[in-house]
This record gives C-alpha cells, sequence and structure tokens, in this order.
C-alpha cells in the first residue's frame, strides 16, 4: 500500500492512498476530524493549493500522481490560528508577537541595559 504524508499543524502522518489512487474522505475525516480544507505545495513555493475531489467525495492526487515531492496539508480554515488537530481552546499554541518578544529579550535581556542598534 502506498501513503502520502499530511501535516496537521502538530504532526506529519502517513495516509493510504486507496487501489483507485483516491485518498477516502472517510480516512481522512477520521485522522483529521477539524480539517475543513486539504491543501498541497509543490516544491516549497508559497502557493497552495486545494486537494480536489472525485464524485463520491474522496481527493484526487493533484496532477494524477500522489508525490514524494509535494507537502501536503489539513487544514482548518474557519479559524488561522485553529489547526487540524486542535480544539478551539488551543493554549500551546505561540502567537508571532509572543515569539518575537521571547527571541527579543533573549537577544537583548532588560537587565543588560542594551538597546538594539537601528540601521543607519
Amino acid at each position: 500500500m502506498s501513503y502520502v504524508r499530511v501535516d496537521n499543524g502538530e504532526l506529519i502522518i502517513r495516509v493510504p492512498i486507496e487501489s483507485d489512487g483516491t485518498i477516502s474522505s472517510d480516512t481522512f475525516n477520521q485522522l483529521f476530524p477539524n480539517a475543513t480544507v486539504f491543501l498541497f505545495r509543490i516544491n516549497r513555493s508559497n502557493v497552495w493549493a486545494v486537494v480536489e475531489k472525485d464524485d463520491n467525495g474522496n481527493f484526487l492526487a493533484p496532477n494524477d500522481i500522489w508525490s514524494n515531492n509535494a507537502v501536503y496539508k489539513a487544514y482548518d480554515a474557519r479559524s488561522p490560528r485553529q489547526r487540524s488537530s486542535q480544539s478551539s481552546s488551543s493554549s500551546s499554541s505561540i502567537t508571532w508577537n509572543h515569539f518575537l518578544s521571547t527571541l527579543g529579550n533573549l537577544l537583548w535581556p532588560p537587565s543588560s541595559g542594551r538597546t538594539p542598534k537601528k540601521n543607519q
């Protein structure tokens, strides 16, 4: 059996490809119950595309092939802060502001008396 790797925001999960070349929507929904969109990105571009479905609701391989070079993602499009595997109370998520503030404190601790130099 063949598999694709799907990132759910926390883990990369192997998802089986059916004998007809599709990914079962039932399997996908069991693995990613909060996902609203199945996306793919090829060659690390910044463009994401939706994985299309067939008449039975199963996912079709983009360009007729499930690629080992593609990045697949199960995503909850209802909220940019939610991932497919997280509940709406996401206490473990780190915001960019918090990340940048923490990074700044590591580089220039408040007790050091130093301030970052501005580019001139």
